[in-house]
């Protein structure tokens, strides 16, 4: 199964997703911005990417402009935690603070539409 690329800045989230979805079985990669995401994103072909708005060097929205824009990415699935109300197109959207069950869920559904 392909990974899970987690975008976030804060590092104690970030660790905490990806320490939620090791254990559930996934591979999980992990960015601190939008910029490293795209890298990893073009790289690794993540099945699910979870993503986080606000954030230095690039954030969430311009990722994901960049990302709709690259025929060969775009149509990966994105799952937004956010604590703001936010436009950005999605495939889901988890509020901070984030239900774990929900996250992982989540994960599972949209990783399993590309298998």
């Amino acid at each position: 199964m392909a990974p899970v690329l987690v975008v976030e800045d804060d590092r104690d989230i970030r660790a905490c997703v990806a320490e939620v979805l090791s254990a559930e079985g996934f591979r999980v990669l992990e960015a601190q911005n939008g910029r490293d995401g795209l890298t990893l994103l073009e790289s690794e072909r993540p099945a699910v990417v979870v993503l986080d708005l606000m954030m230095p060097v690039m954030s969430g929205w311009e990722f994901r402009l960049e990302q709709k824009c690259r025929p060969e990415v775009a149509g990966i699935p994105v799952i937004v935690m956010t604590a703001y109300s936010s436009t950005v197109d999605a495939d889901r959207f988890l509020s901070k603070p984030f239900d774990v069950d929900e996250l992982v869920e989540a994960v599972h559904q949209l990783a399993a539409r590309g298998s």
